[in-house]
This record gives structure tokens, sequence and C-alpha cells, in this order.
């Protein structure tokens, strides 16, 4: 094999050739098995519960705005969940930094958990 190859298992084909590639691939060569990453339909729904939640708070609703309230509310749903958090020092030492990864990063599985506490925390915060 000369080139890297991605292979998503949704059928019988794809993965005999995957197999097939684990096969020819020379020695050091690496092979990654993931978790399928959030659907576009998962993400199609986080965006808008974010924003009611910030209209119902009385947060601003600006892009950017949203962007942070949204992190902050996986990052809650993380403590919330014992999930660890992911702080490093960062590069002069002088302070902790997050680097936790954002929503797109999450798998389907997590997405979905993630979605059933966003809207619960909708329904908390608009009742």
């Amino acid at each position: 094999m000369s080139e890297e190859a991605f292979f998503v298992m949704s059928h019988e084909v794809a993965r005999r050739r995957a197999i097939e590639a684990v096969q020819r691939a020379a020695e050091g060569w690496r092979v990654f098995i993931k978790r399928p990453k959030r659907t576009l339909d998962q993400n199609s729904l986080i965006h808008p519960v974010i924003s009611n939640l910030a209209k119902a708070l009385d947060r601003p609703t600006d892009i950017e705005s949203l962007r942070q309230l949204r992190y902050l509310l996986l990052e809650q749903w993380r403590h919330e969940t014992d999930r660890k958090p992911m702080f490093q020092r960062s590069y002069d030492g002088q302070r902790w930094v997050s680097v936790d990864k954002g929503t797109s990063d999450l798998d389907k599985l997590d997405c979905s958990e993630f979605i059933e506490w966003l809207l619960a925390q909708e329904a908390e915060v608009t009742a």
C-alpha cells in the first residue's frame, strides 16, 4: 500500500476491503478503529436548543456567544457525567487551559447522551 486508506464499516464490501488493506499493509503501518462521529441530524438538534437556552437565560445570542455557551454546556455535561476534564498547563506554565474537543468531535453515542442532557436542561430552564 502506498497511500493512507479510510473505511467506514457501512456494508460487507467495505469491511472486506478494510481487511484486505490490513493484510497488505507493510510492517509499521498503523490501524485505528474508532466509533462513528455524531451525525448531521444530531448536530442540527444541538444548535437550536442552545439558542433557546441562551434566550431563556437572557444571554447574548450572537454566533460567538452561542459558541461559548455550547462549550460551557458541554463542559457541564462532562462534569455531571463523570467524564474526566481535559486541562493542560499553558505553554508558559502560567494558567490552566481547557483542551477539550467540541461537539463536532463527539461520537454518536456520546452525542446522543449530550443531546438528552441538553434537552433536560432546556426543559428545566424554560419551564
